[in-house]
């Protein structure tokens, strides 16, 4: 009886120590994931490969690793991992984490499926709404964008983000009442907040009201007068006033901020066209510029290297992509043809990139204004 009894307590330490080991790798990698991807992978694989991992933390494992995985840029690796997750044990934030993966690999119907389930999963949940209605608006399907950020409000009506993105699509389908609306209260709710403020901006600029939108737009550089985003859209809408003496100098404010940025550099060109300046120091600004990284191909048309057939293929090879590139492309092309004289195809693409562009994309709204001000 003592020989059996000492048999049996040595086989439960055993197994006990198997699943302290596989425990004990998978606390490793929870510890260390923040601050070591390729760590974090080590430890939960090590946990996976240990039959005696509990199999309640095993999707759990899974999960982690692909989040590493996919920090580390190893998309194939990542989605595998969330696809084992979800079999075994089908989670919201899995599916949220796949339908990323799916979007980030070209993949949109599969993305579209996940978030969808995701909400399924967790109808209570703001965030699944939020991301389904930026997909409906990558399909250009607004009112359901809309539909859904308004449910995302009902389970979380504090959110400034949500405020601020249903802004947009209102300005995109020009219900301004409802776009002013919706940026004052995330104004309020995000206590002046410099995204809120410049959803704001967005509505004065549509309505063609550019002093006050640079009013507007002043509060926001004055808490941070560097962020070249900001700057640029002050430049722009200086641009959509005619007061092309400002843009310049805030163009050329923004080509400081960043030397080597594509877009600085197209609307210092395109504005000193607008001011019949030459252009002189195109060429060695281009040459901080990766041309080969979109939207370094338009620099390469704007210093007579391309031709507009050529920036349009490569602006729709991506299927993720492609619709904001061709958005921008249409843009450029058109301030091109422009300065070109080739006003019937610069107002044919004008009008093309109102259609088409997405609605948070700059180029929209300067395209809407410039076409109300020529022949």
């Amino acid at each position: 009886m003592r020989a059996v009894l000492a048999a049996s307590w040595l086989l439960l330490t055993t197994l006990c120590g198997a699943q302290a080991s596989a425990y004990s790798e998978f606390n490793a990698g929870i510890a260390t994931q923040v601050r070591n991807d390729a760590l974090a992978v080590q430890h939960f694989s090590a946990a996976l490969a240990d039959p005696q991992l509990l199999a309640n933390l095993r999707p759990v494992a899974l999960l982690n690793r692909a989040t590493a995985y996919q920090r580390q840029g190893k998309l194939d690796l990542a989605l595998a991992d969330y696809s084992a997750s979800l079999a075994l044990r089908p989670t919201f934030d899995a599916y949220i984490r796949r339908s990323v993966i799916y979007r980030l690999m070209s993949q949109p119907e599969p993305a579209f499926a996940d978030v969808t389930a995701a909400i399924a999963v967790r109808p209570d949940l703001a965030v699944g709404y939020q991301l389904r209605s930026f997909f409906y608006s990558e399909q250009g399907r607004i009112d359901e964008a809309i539909g859904d950020l308004t449910t995302a409000l009902a389970a979380s009506p504090d959110d400034a983000a949500i405020f601020e993105a249903r802004s947009n699509y209102y300005l995109y389908k020009g219900e301004y009442a409802a776009a002013m609306s919706d940026a004052d209260k995330a104004i309020a709710l995000s206590a002046g907040a410099p995204t809120s403020l410049l959803t704001k901006v967005a509505v004065y600029e549509a309505q063609g009201q550019f002093a006050t939108a640079l009013d507007a737009l002043e509060r926001v550089l004055g808490k941070s007068p560097h962020v070249l985003l900001w700057v640029m859209k002050k430049g722009i809408l200086q641009w959509e006033d005619h007061k092309y003496d400002a843009a310049l100098a805030t163009f050329a404010q923004a080509t400081q901020i960043a030397p080597s940025g594509a877009y600085p550099f197209l609307w210092l060109s395109l504005v000193r066209a607008d001011a019949h300046l030459a252009d002189t120091d195109a060429p060695d600004r281009a040459l901080k510029v990766d041309v080969k990284k979109w939207p370094g191909p338009l620099v390469q048309l704007y210093l007579g290297q391309s031709q507009p057939e050529t920036i349009m293929a490569v602006a729709g090879g991506n299927v993720m992509l492609r619709k904001g590139q061709l958005c921008e492309a249409n843009f450029y092309i058109a301030q091109w043809q422009r300065a070109h004289g080739n006003l019937a195809d610069a107002t044919a693409r004008l009008r093309a990139a109102v259609a088409d562009c997405p609605p948070n994309f700059v180029e929209r709204p300067a395209a809407a204004n410039q076409l109300k001000s020529l022949p």
